[in-house]
């Protein structure tokens, strides 16, 4: 695998495992990854949503934030399943009988 690897994730997994297996690495390559990063830290007030606190630590050190994951998936999951939640005759009501 790491000679002829059939893509670049397989070849990033057999060099990883072989590093850990023979070379006497402990961690993976995308646990040092995580771990070269650097730090953020962000107040109190974003506990229930830290995204918008990163944005506002990033935002006042000048770097620009654009919230697209998020959106993005909202997207795809509201165009995937728009028949399934929307088009359906009958909707279930809080009884747990369909209205008519």
């Amino acid at each position: 695998m790491i000679d002829d690897p059939a893509s670049d994730g397989e070849h990033v997994f057999a060099t990883d495992f072989y590093a850990r297996k023979f070379g006497g690495r402990r961690t993976g390559v995308y646990t040092e990854l995580l771990r070269s990063g650097r730090t953020i830290t962000v107040d109190d007030t974003h506990r229930g949503n830290p995204e918008a606190g990163v944005a506002g630590v990033l935002r006042r050190k000048g770097t620009k934030v654009f919230f697209t994951e998020n959106v993005l998936w909202h997207t795809l999951f509201g165009l995937l399943f728009w028949d399934e939640l929307f088009e359906s005759t009958r909707m279930a009501s809080s009884t747990g009988y369909p209205i008519a």
